[in-house]
């Protein structure tokens, strides 16, 4: 029973290494910080290019 448990124990942590663990791609706050970094600049790009629509609809007016 008790080698059952400990065996058990052992799954549990290593799936829970590998799910929530230092991956290929980083830590989770490693992970989050570039998320994060990704979508400020796609709201940066975004905006330039509202900004550059906006001003050729001025200009064509």
């Amino acid at each position: 029973m008790r080698p059952a448990l400990v065996l058990g124990f052992l799954a549990v942590v290593f799936v829970a290494r590998i799910t929530f663990g230092d991956g290929p791609e980083g830590s989770f706050d490693d992970r989050f910080d570039r998320a994060e970094r990704e979508m400020k600049n796609l709201s940066e790009s975004i905006e330039a290019e509202l900004a550059e629509t906006n001003d050729e609809a001025a200009d064509s007016d």
